[in-house]
């Protein structure tokens, strides 16, 4: 409202201060959309604030929208099955690994041995299990 700037999502993280209208890192943004996709509770909530708003969170409504608009950070590709998932990304750099944690303090990096090639994708499944937590980090 008034002389509140439209914020922007930016790459350049130099560019976010207290002065500008860059906020948020996109490409984190953009894994978070892809890490987390969206859940039951998310569209009750978005129904919820629908019924007293009258707005709606329309990637909420439609999760595609986001990778239409802003395209597939690191081509990232989640397949979640019924026992294991699975990600795929560039055997190009830039170079990204996987971190597993029980308890979200303690990181591991699993091993880059562990990654199966293909012709130009990268990739690694491993099992759902309960209290197993995973982590796409780039260098």
């Amino acid at each position: 409202l008034g002389n509140d700037p439209d914020l922007k999502h930016t790459h350049k993280l130099n560019l976010i201060n207290s002065s500008s209208s860059y906020m948020g890192s996109l490409s984190t943004l953009l894994i978070w959309h892809l890490m987390d996709p969206v859940s039951e509770d998310e569209i009750s909530r978005n129904n919820l604030a629908y019924r007293y708003q009258k707005n709606r969170n329309p990637f909420v409504d439609n999760p595609q929208w986001v990778q239409s608009i802003w395209g597939n950070p690191l081509s990232l590709n989640i397949v979640k099955g019924k026992e294991t998932i699975r990600l795929e990304w560039p055997s190009k750099p830039p170079r990204i690994f996987v971190e597993s944690s029980n308890d979200l303090k303690i990181w591991r990096e699993i091993n880059d041995t562990n990654y199966l090639h293909d012709a130009s994708v990268k990739f690694i499944e491993f099992p759902i299990q309960a209290q197993s937590y995973y982590r796409l980090k780039a260098r």
